[in-house]
């Protein structure tokens, strides 16, 4: 009998390695995220078009990381260099991973340093429609010279983990006077692995072992098939089963971190909430106003500076969104909205009758 159990142990294995080859051969896909990809990355075919053009823009099929690439550091980053077109509008990755034109020469430039997530990198428009493109052009209009420069440094799909780690390790090196962050959508979002074990998989044993589980074509079929078995009504019991990316713990100290490192170069940060429909339901956006102030942060309303620009009653109740393009990104008139706001801050603070 004894004989018996390494044969049986090595049947089992091989069984298994065939079942994961012939799964992964026949395209078996699960609708469920292995990953903390955001969706924009994951179905990234569904937007990502090619420039005819435009020989040298993107022509591959495989669109689904041309966008971005993997990271061990951040979990994923935009691609240096990278063009293309997306939902329609035009993309350009500079050599420095933001996206935009190259910076340039920065000396005697006020650089404000953008860092956020989708709203900042500015998902569904143009470059020159994002809110840091509007800022600058802004800015500079109210200060003769042009004198004002800006860094669009947001990542779609990006927490404040990524984007402190961002800015700790690469941004803070860039010449520069302004942060203005935006975070906490991302932070709120529910995955099979929080971002900090993610990051972490190349130097903790076990959750790099969770998430080389997880990606298993064998471990998803088996979920998929307990799901069909005990019905759909564990589909809630699941979602309570996933943890966030980023706690609520977690997401004040990254800023707080944040504003250690901008306030020990001399910069100056500025938070702000997101505008999105689904902001309100977000612990991690519900205190920011009372968290910027008790830690002595400057702090930009967006939410409530978007209800008094009329939004969400307009929408309501002309059956149209004049702020929005998609229930979580504004549109040109909605970054503009920010941009004016942002405006608005950093004038106020700038010493009166300031000159380079």
């Amino acid at each position: 009998m004894r004989r018996n159990i390494p044969f049986s142990l090595i049947a089992i294995v091989l069984f298994f390695v065939g079942l994961e080859a012939v799964l992964r051969l026949s395209g078996f896909e699960s609708k469920r995220e292995a990953t903390n990809l955001p969706l924009i990355i994951q179905q990234c075919n569904d937007g990502l078009e090619q420039n005819p053009n435009q020989a040298n823009w993107f022509e591959s099929s495989d669109a689904g990381l041309v966008f971005w690439e993997s990271s061990r550091r951040y979990i994923w980053k935009l691609s240096p260099g990278w063009q293309g077109w997306y939902r329609n509008h035009t993309v350009e990755i500079n050599s420095m991973g933001f996206r935009g034109p190259e910076p340039g020469d920065l000396s005697g430039k006020k650089v404000i340093v953008c860092l956020g997530d989708s709203v900042t990198f500015g998902t569904g428009v143009d470059y020159a429609e994002t809110y840091p493109a509007q800022l600058e052009r802004i800015l500079n209009s109210r200060v003769p010279g042009n004198r004002y420069l800006t860094i669009c440094a947001g990542v779609p799909g990006y927490s404040s983990l990524q984007g402190m780690l961002w800015y700790e390790n690469e941004i803070v090196n860039i010449p520069h006077d302004w942060v203005v962050a935006a975070f906490g959508f991302n932070d709120n979002n529910r995955r099979q692995i929080c971002d900090l074990d993610q990051i972490q998989t190349g130097y903790s044993f076990l959750p790099f072992a969770r998430a080389c589980i997880l990606n298993l074509k064998t471990a998803q079929l088996i979920e998929r098939l307990s799901g069909l078995t005990t019905g759909g009504s564990n589909n809630r019991t699941r979602q309570a089963e996933k943890t966030l990316r980023v706690s609520l713990q977690e997401y004040c100290m990254h800023l707080l971190k944040l504003r250690d490192i901008a306030a020990s170069g001399g910069k100056v940060l500025i938070l702000m909430d997101e505008p999105t429909q689904y902001a309100p339901t977000s612990s991690h956006h519900q205190n920011l106003r009372h968290f910027c102030r008790k830690n002595a942060i400057l702090f930009i309303g967006l939410r409530s500076i978007f209800s008094e620009a009329g939004y969400p009653k307009e929408s309501r109740e002309s059956g149209e969104n004049s702020l929005f393009h998609d229930p979580y990104h504004p549109n040109a008139r909605g970054y503009r909205l920010i941009a004016e706001s942002v405006a608005d801050k950093i004038m106020k603070l700038e010493p009166a009758g300031f000159n380079l």
